[in-house]
């Protein structure tokens, strides 16, 4: 997906990776800060603000994040 100028490879419940437009790794994607433990492959983008909006489950607590 592409989201804030970046163009993101997702899998479900796996690292973000970057990809740059010939689909070649550039690496994982940390959003500036922390790297995710895993995010969601199919996040949703609010209309309004831009701001994408993801969640990680997980087989222990906390189920969600």
């Amino acid at each position: 997906m592409r989201h804030a100028g970046r163009m993101l490879a997702l899998a479900e419940s796996g690292c973000p990776f970057r990809i740059d437009a010939g689909l070649a790794t550039v690496g994982r994607e940390d959003f500036d800060g922390a790297p995710p433990a895993g995010i969601t492959a199919h996040p949703k983008v609010d209309p309004v603000t831009g701001e994408m909006v993801v969640f990680c489950y997980g087989l222990e607590p906390p189920y969600l994040t």
